[in-house]
């Protein structure tokens, strides 16, 4: 048996971290978040992207390297690669 009620969703539990940890331009936390926007682009440091990507690791049992960052700034990649690789 899979699912139900009160499990979280990969998409949701990453945009609960990612409104718990990072702060947007332009967005409040638990606003519609757009999947398809540069983190970086959108006023988060590259320390703050670093320390995000380690509590996706912990949270999905990922291993998201330093290489793999540049690949990984919007959440919609981000959900791909966890949704690909989650433990």
């Amino acid at each position: 048996m899979s699912g139900g009620a009160g499990v979280a969703s990969n998409e949701e539990r990453l945009i609960s971290l990612l409104d718990e940890n990072l702060t947007i331009e332009g967005r409040s936390p638990g606003d519609p978040l757009n999947l398809d926007r540069n983190i970086a682009e959108a006023g988060v440091s590259s320390q703050d992207i670093a320390a995000f990507l380690r509590l996706v690791n912990e949270e999905f049992g990922t291993s998201i390297s330093a290489g793999d960052c540049g690949d990984l700034l919007t959440p919609r990649s981000l959900l791909e690669y966890v949704e690909a690789n989650a433990a």
